[in-house]
């Protein structure tokens, strides 16, 4: 294949190389922080580099290397990029550690001279260097983290980015270093033999494994070819105005990594209306040639760890794949014009990749197929399928020819083929770069185009299931395959008909040449008791076995072979990964005494460990018996922040903590989803929301009967209502959030009154949802923090004075203030009588 490669690829190849062209860039480690960059300068100074070298974006073949040669040029003019540091680890130090190590060195040098005595005054000296020495590092080593903390809580007030990007710094726990790499059983170790086995592992997997001799694969070139040829002679040029360039660059994600030629998108974005119209000019006469330009399919891949599996084994890491800025903004318009066409096509059950459609959605209708069979005491089988490397080996014929039939043609898809026609990759690594190699199959992870055309790749096998009337089905609402992207599971009430549609999505496989693995695709089944199915049906994929575990994860939910028990399942899983998060994040602070203060420690733990501990609850809609785990780790973490003993009242944690009670959280999750689903038309969601708010019982284990019964407990519209009449997003949001805001607010209140030991804590800061102001009034001073826990147990009662010792002991205990020895020793007494206690009360008091 690489032999009908045009010498003109390796030519500006070797030319991008070896010139210098784009060597700088590929040394850098550091991005351009466009935050503390003269922008207007960067713009001034592009600007008049290209009114002096004027470029022809029609004749000249050179003219984008030229265009991005300029960009370069201006941004090094007005930036000034540090080499990166070769020193690895940042290493504790400072004058007073000097100055020990050198007394220390003094001293170990005159024991040695007195041939090592294990006593006498030169070895008391060396322990006390030695001793001097540890003391300095360590007190260089509190300052540093003391200084960190005090970093954080100033930037949670004032700059949430750099709040953000502080606690991401001390969350890690260090770069993965990998020192080998096994590939296919060959293992690599030195630095540049583990780029050779990156390169040749994704080129395995960019080669298609056939035949060229294959009669199906011949068929399919032969279409390509009678496409193509149809194509050309209907082709018409596109035009694209500098607005819709302008929206196009507007749509692509900033700070991230640059491209090959050390471009990113804020150099576009922020190189003024000349820079625009120069790209403009490129892209339209790409288009009217319907031909994209070698250079703009230089890709630069990355392996990205799965985070699953073992860390030296290369099929547990993902390519993505960094392309030329101008080619993503290529992309972005091109995508706009096939997403019409796309969307007419897609089959309703893909949830994948899919604008304002979660794909949580997806899990949402499985888990009404299964609460539809518990319901009606039915079997229930579910096979969830892995393919390998799915979206690496997508067959380019194959996919050209499905996009032509779905509508795309002309020029439209003459470009989008010549996007991936001799394309070439290289793999970027621990600072080395490798040779490049020929995309032949696949969509490349990063790609604007690949998620749309990925989705128009698997949408054939999701219409055959569903047209052979195969799998689940809701009354007359097909639910035999939901799926999201690659992930799909299939549903069934028979085993024999599971394996049917197993075998389905086996024989597409096989058409289009990817490989289902039967060791990582699962079965999951329940018998139901008004059902004759057997349980001990096999099943398999290639003639293999599939197993038939307890548990397995769906889209991040863990499912019990018993559904019964999959929310309990789901709910401790969440816990353990929510407990994970929080040891993350010790090293930012999270930690109660010592650490950050509360108020940042608590947006801390809203922000990164609530999502996780509530994820996926809003779909499985726990009840409060469920949630009581989940609320006990809840309530223990806060306790844990705040620094306060475990006896301390709930309600007192949530007053002090400004927050409402977990399930509050899961229900205005839920009661957003309903609204979303409401707002779709024509979506599967909406149409089981229809049939099951009109059949089902207020006993009914279905999600939309649980959510009729919400809507009741806060006095919300009735879910009819809001299927007939849904409230825009913004509106619904702030309804819900006042209605269960208000409804835990009163209980919290009303619990609080009944606790004598509160009667001082005020529950005002509730109505606005914030923290209590005994929190919010400590600063970042360390002193300050370690003072709020006596603070808060006196407010909530839980501060152990001589009276309540004399009350809870079962011996007798004198009541009687230890310190002045004349009255009880009563929260009264100790705050504001105790004679002891005048001369620091004074103070405070005047």
């Amino acid at each position: 294949m690489f032999d009908s490669l045009t010498e003109t690829v390796f030519k500006l190849w070797q030319y991008i190389i070896y010139t210098g062209f784009v060597a700088n860039t590929l040394t850098l480690t550091q991005k351009v922080n466009w935050d503390k960059i003269d922008i207007s300068k960067y713009e001034a100074e592009l600007t008049t580099r290209l009114d002096r070298n004027p470029i022809d974006y029609t004749a000249d073949p050179l003219a984008i290397e030229k265009l991005l040669d300029i960009i370069k040029q201006s941004q090094d003019s007005v930036v000034t990029i540090k080499k990166p540091s070769k020193q690895r680890n940042k290493h504790i130090w400072n004058d007073e550690i000097g100055l020990a190590l050198i007394e220390n060195k003094k001293a170990l040098y005159q024991w040695r001279q007195e041939d090592k005595p294990v006593d006498g005054e030169t070895m008391q000296k060396r322990k006390k260097t030695k001793k001097a020495l540890r003391r300095a590092r360590r007190q260089e080593i509190a300052k540093q983290r003391d200084e960190s903390m005090q970093a954080i809580m100033t930037a949670q007030r004032s700059d949430s980015k750099m709040f953000h990007k502080l606690v991401n710094a001390q969350r890690k726990s260090g770069k993965n270093i990998l020192s080998e790499l096994n590939v296919q059983g060959e293992i690599h170790t030195s630095k540049d033999d583990i780029l050779q086995g990156w390169n040749k592992h994704f080129k395995q997997l960019a080669t298609p494994q056939i035949s060229n001799e294959n009669v199906e694969y011949t068929d399919r070139e032969l279409d390509i070819d009678v496409i193509e040829e149809i194509c050309k002679n209907n082709a018409s040029p596109i035009i694209f105005t500098e607005e819709e360039i302008c929206q196009a660059i507007g749509k692509l994600n900033t700070k991230k990594a640059p491209d090959i030629y050390g471009i990113t998108v804020e150099h576009i974005k922020f190189g003024g209306d000349t820079l625009i119209k120069a790209v403009t000019a490129i892209i339209n006469h790409i288009c009217s040639t319907a031909s994209v330009p070698d250079s703009l399919k230089l890709g630069i891949l990355t392996p990205i760890f799965k985070n699953k599996g073992i860390l030296s084994e290369a099929k547990n890491y993902r390519g993505i794949t960094v392309l030329p800025v101008i080619g993503k903004i290529l992309e972005c318009l091109l995508r706009d014009l096939i997403r019409d066409f796309i969307k007419i096509l897609q089959n309703r059950l893909q949830r994948g990749f899919t604008p304002t459609v979660s794909p949580l959605y997806s899990a949402l209708i499985l888990l009404e197929s299964i609460l539809e069979s518990l319901d009606q005491k039915t079997s229930i089988f579910i096979a969830l399928l892995d393919a390998k490397s799915a979206f690496d080996v997508v067959n380019h014929n194959s996919l050209y020819r499905k996009l032509f039939l779905s509508g795309v043609g002309g020029t439209l898809w003459l470009l989008i083929r010549q996007l991936s026609t001799n394309a070439l990759t290289s793999i970027k690594w621990d600072g080395l770069t490798s040779e490049p190699f020929l995309i032949q199959q696949g969509v490349r992870q990063g790609g604007i185009l690949s998620t749309e055309l990925y989705k128009l790749y698997v949408n054939d096998v999701l219409d055959q299931l569903e047209d052979n009337g195969l799998g689940k089905y809701i009354g007359d609402i097909y639910c035999g395959a939901p799926t999201c992207a690659d992930d799909i599971a299939l549903v069934a009430n028979s085993p024999t008909e599971l394996q049917v549609m197993i075998s389905t999505v086996e024989n597409y496989s096989k058409h289009e040449k990817y490989v289902l693995q039967p060791t990582k695709s699962v079965v999951l089944k329940n018998k139901g008791s008004n059902s004759s199915a057997s349980s001990l049906q096999d099943f398999s994929i290639n003639e293999q076995a599939i197993i038939q575990p307890d548990s397995a994860v769906h889209l991040g939910i863990k499912h019990n072979a018993n559904f019964k028990k999959t929310i309990t399942s789901h709910i401790n899983e969440n816990i353990s990964k929510a407990r994970r998060s929080m040891y993350s994040l010790m090293g930012a602070g999270l930690h109660g005494k010592n650490g950050l203060n509360p108020t940042t420690s608590l947006h801390i733990f809203h922000t990164y460990v609530l999502p996780v501990l509530t994820y996926g609850l809003e779909i499985l809609l726990p009840d409060k018996k469920q949630l009581d785990n989940i609320e006990v780790f809840y309530r223990k973490s806060l306790k844990q922040i705040l620094s306060m003993p475990t006896n301390t009242a709930d309600v007192a944690i949530y007053t002090l903590a400004g927050v409402i009670p977990i399930i509050g959280t899961i229900h205005k999750s839920a009661l957003n989803t309903f609204n979303k689903i409401c707002n779709m038309d024509s979506s599967v969601e909406k149409d089981l929301a229809v049939r099951q708010l009109a059949l089902v019982g207020f006993s009914s284990s279905s999600w939309f009967g649980k959510l009729r019964n919400l809507l009741a407990i806060y006095e919300l519209p009735s879910a009819q209502d809001i299927l007939d009449n849904p409230y825009s997003k913004e509106r619904w949001k702030s309804i819900v959030k006042k209605a269960v805001d208000n409804y835990y607010r009163a209980q919290t209140t009303s619990s609080a009154r009944l606790y004598s030991s509160l009667r001082f804590l005020s529950t005002n800061n509730l109505l606005w949802n914030r923290p209590h102001p005994s929190l919010a009034s400590v600063n970042t001073s360390s002193q300050d923090i370690s003072r709020l826990p006596t603070k808060l147990k006196l407010l909530t009662g839980t501060y152990y004075l001589q009276s309540n010792k004399a009350a809870f002991n079962q011996n007798t205990v004198d009541p009687t203030c230890l310190l002045c020895k004349g009255k009880p020793e009563t929260i009264d007494h100790f705050l504001m009588e105790c004679p002891a206690l005048h001369e620091i009360r004074s103070p405070y008091l005047q």
